[in-house]
């Protein structure tokens, strides 16, 4: 797997004097913004219900990756809609069946009403919105394959703007967080055509 260390070449020669340190620490900020912003780096989870509990704690599989959405719920091959936290607290307590509804609680809660009888409760799948965590040190195949240029505009717009440094260049910043956005949201555009396609329902989360 890709390291942030081996994108470095991307990213030192535009920002000369920076601590490779430092380089490293924005290309893992780039990552998880572009990922944020595009909701592109996904996996989908196989969670077991419990009878009577609605709350279920979400972990991403892939090492240095951490969950921060959930695009969709199946549950017995049906999709479970989405509602906000307005609309959970409105059903009655204590009701239980099987789940039709399900909420996303950062940091990785998901919350699923009604909660299931116990004959009613089996295994279900949560497709979940992934970011690297902040002590990652790898960098997700997906990204590293197709949007290395994008994390690396992404790392020199963070580093360029910081003012009073040896390699602080806001004209050139400002150039790379334009590619940087433009890239995030082609990713986005891609992500969301994806969703589309599987006749999603989808909140979304700012």
């Amino acid at each position: 797997m890709t390291t942030f260390k081996d994108m470095l070449p991307l990213v030192r020669p535009f920002a000369t004097r920076c601590p490779d340190a430092h380089m490293v620490n924005a290309l893992r900020v780039a990552a998880q913004r572009f990922c944020y912003r595009s909701r592109f780096l996904r996996e989908t989870l196989t969670v077991a219900l419990t009878e009577s509990q609605p709350n279920y704690t979400l972990a991403s599989t892939e090492t240095g990756q951490e969950v921060f959405g959930v695009h969709a719920v199946t549950y017995k091959d049906r999709h479970l809609s989405p509602m906000s936290r307005e609309e959970l607290v409105g059903f009655e307590e204590g009701q239980r069946d099987a789940p039709r509804f399900y909420y996303y609680e950062p940091p990785g809660t998901l919350i699923v009403d009604p909660a299931p009888y116990e004959d009613n409760a089996t295994d279900f799948k949560v497709t979940v919105y992934l970011q690297p965590a902040t002590d990652a040190t790898q960098v997700p195949e997906a990204l590293a394959r197709t949007w290395d240029d994008a994390l690396a505009d992404g790392a020199l717009a963070w580093l360029l703007i910081q003012p009073d440094k040896a390699w602080t260049d806001p004209q050139r910043g400002q150039y790379h967080q334009q590619r940087f956005d433009s890239e995030t949201h082609r990713a986005k555009t891609k992500a969301d055509m994806s969703h589309r396609q599987h006749g999603f329902r989808v909140l979304s989360h700012p």
